[in-house]
């Protein structure tokens, strides 16, 4: 994900946890299940992440969509 901070300055991120079950080798499977809407706007109004782990869909999400808001449950 880059991120851009008060400061101009781009910084890149990636999962925090490695998971045995993680989504980073079903990120391209779950996008091609997305709403049609969000994958042609690039804009997401409100994701809800209910099982974060290490956060590889999330992290994915931010960096190629406008995510307006963001719950971890």
């Amino acid at each position: 994900m880059k991120a851009i901070l008060e400061s101009e300055k781009a910084i890149n991120a990636k999962p925090f946890l490695k998971w045995a079950d993680g989504k980073t080798q079903l990120i391209t499977e779950l996008v091609r299940h997305m709403p049609p809407h969000i994958k042609s706007s690039k804009v997401i109004d409100s994701y809800v992440e209910p099982f974060v782990g290490g956060g590889a869909f999330f992290f994915y999400l931010k960096s190629h969509y406008e995510v307006k808001k963001i719950f971890f449950v």
